[in-house]
């Protein structure tokens, strides 16, 4: 039964002033849903340029990305196919991952070149993406329940107000022994990450600039990642994004990888 004393107490108390923080999981977890849940199906193309450690671009490449939700599908898997379009020497190449919700993931990787498919192990999770500076590790998408989450405070990031949070990895095949990211409290989405590598130092860091909503949910325009260890950098221009669309579950087989 309510104590009428104690309600009467809290009415006639005057309002709080300040707000109570989110967790961190709650902030990560907000970050998510408004980019990786409920776009069914997503096509969209992108630039992906290399630099050295000089500011010299050394590669550019063209590719055009395929999601499919797997909270859409009756198996539960959500599935990406990453194609490359150009240069004339890559196009072809592509990439499948598969990941469950209990954290299991499958990647197949297309040579192009060499007209076989080699099967991609956890173990080669933090390995360089066609000589970039992103991991594979990077292009999970299922990846909210594989780290434990840190709020690290409040932080202004230019003239963004921004949360903290540290993830940890709960897997022993990340690259990372955690990364750092900061979410704009506003909007939600995250503006930057920082990547410490296996040892604790840091590797890179990445800025995410220039979104917008595209049926209710938020896309970059802009990835900067740039490693301060070697120096190098990438960065992937993205536009053009379709979602909602139907994509057949045969576009993301091994099979149809060597098919362009």
């Amino acid at each position: 039964m309510l104590n009428h004393a104690l309600v009467l107490t809290l009415l006639a108390a005057p309002a709080a002033t300040t707000k109570t923080a989110p967790s961190a999981y709650e902030i990560a977890k907000r970050a998510h849903e408004i980019s990786s849940v409920g776009f069914g199906g997503e096509r969209f193309a992108s630039k992906m340029e290399l630099y050295d450690a000089h500011g010299e671009r050394v590669a550019e490449y063209q590719l055009m990305t395929f999601n499919r939700e797997g909270a859409k599908q009756s198996d539960g898997t959500t599935k990406s196919l990453v194609r490359f379009t150009g240069p004339a020497d890559a196009k072809g190449t592509a990439l499948l991952t598969h990941e469950q919700k209990n954290g299991q993931e499958s990647r197949w990787l297309y040579m192009a070149e060499t007209r076989r498919v080699k099967q991609i192990g956890s173990g080669s999770m933090s390995a360089s993406f066609k000589g970039s500076e992103v991991s594979y590790e990077d292009m999970t998408l299922e990846a909210l329940d594989k780290y434990d989450y840190r709020l690290l405070g409040d932080h202004r990031l230019g003239k963004r107000d921004t949360w903290k949070v540290e993830a940890r990895p709960k897997f022993a095949d990340s690259g990372y022994s955690r990364t750092v990211t900061y979410y704009d409290k506003k909007a939600g989405y995250p503006l930057k990450t920082e990547f410490y590598d296996r040892a604790g130092k840091p590797l890179k860091t990445m800025l995410v600039k220039g979104y917008q909503r595209v049926k209710g949910k938020w896309r970059p325009s802009k990835s900067q990642i740039k490693n301060v260890q070697t120096k190098r950098k990438t960065v992937v221009t993205s536009g053009g994004y379709q979602l909602g669309i139907d994509l057949p579950d045969r576009m993301f087989t091994v099979a149809q990888l060597q098919r362009q």
